[in-house]
């Protein structure tokens, strides 16, 4: 799993994401990555598609990403505050990734 290279810094911009939430995220794509994805649970969120919750304990972060023939590539990282949040941030990620 790779973060494309404008992510982070375009989560905290147009996402508002707290750098807690940041850092959370780039350490959960470290522990795939050190787990080279073996049993590690990516869990899918019902009804959206490749949206990531770790199964962390903890405030919610949500890693959005998108499947290359090389992998996955973090587009988005947030933090979740209700459904309606994250909803709209995933329109936001969905028209970055149209342009």
């Amino acid at each position: 799993m790779t973060v494309a290279p404008w992510a982070v810094a375009r989560s905290e911009r147009d996402l508002g994401a707290p750098l807690w939430a940041l850092a959370k995220g780039l350490e959960e794509v470290a522990r795939y990555n050190a787990a080279r994805g073996a049993g590690r649970d990516v869990k899918q969120l019902k009804g959206y598609e490749n949206l990531w919750e770790p199964r962390r304990h903890g405030r919610p972060v949500r890693i959005n990403f998108k499947l290359t023939p090389e992998g996955p590539v973090v587009v988005g990282i947030f933090a979740k505050q209700n459904d309606e949040h994250q909803k709209r941030l995933l329109d936001r990620i969905a028209g970055w990734l149209s342009d």
